[in-house]
């Protein structure tokens, strides 16, 4: 048989990316919340660069939308001066859009480390060797940690033919 403790969990890649470093090793004692992998998303970096690149375009272009927009009203050409307001608030929208954009990728590279559910011991063996600079998917498995200071479980493997005297002792003890 195999003794276990109850509590075990498996820690999961919480997005794509790839493990650029791994923050401990088998057998090592962890705390809850504690940093064990950190992942990097080398797209994500390209999009939001992309992203900002984008967005300096469009300021760009709104500062010089706002110089033909003041020499319009200056020149009184009415039709002109809607037409250079109305693509003036149109870039502002969509700057406004991509700074939300870039926010929440920015927050979501920020949370590129993979922290310990459980206070416990890291029982995958040579996680180093296993997860450095794997690509890994949202829901794939990293690690296993489990609580070896609560309870505890054995699993006996017991031929069919004896399973009667270990249901009999515990009838006889009265408890599972």
């Amino acid at each position: 048989g195999q003794l276990y403790p109850s509590e075990q969990v498996y820690v999961f890649a919480p997005w794509e990316g790839r493990v650029e470093r791994v923050l401990v090793e088998g057998g090592q004692r962890v705390e809850q919340d504690q940093p064990l992998v950190e992942l990097v998303n080398d797209e994500l970096q390209t999009e939001i660069l992309a992203l900002e690149s984008r967005k300096k375009q469009l300021e760009t272009s709104n500062k010089a939308l706002e110089v033909q927009y003041r020499q319009a009203r200056r020149a009184a050409d009415k039709a002109r001066a809607d037409d250079l307001l109305g693509q003036i608030r149109s870039g502002t929208v969509e700057i406004e859009g991509l700074e939300e954009k870039i926010g929440r990728l920015k927050d979501r590279s920020d949370r590129k480390i993979v922290r310990s559910p459980i206070a416990g011991v890291v029982t995958t063996f040579q996680p180093e060797q296993l997860l450095r600079n794997r690509r890994v998917s949202p829901g794939e498995i990293l690690l296993e940690v489990m609580n070896d200071s609560g309870e505890w479980r054995l699993e006996l493997d017991v031929e069919e033919k004896r399973m009667g005297h270990v249901l009999d002792a515990r009838d006889r003890r009265g408890d599972e």
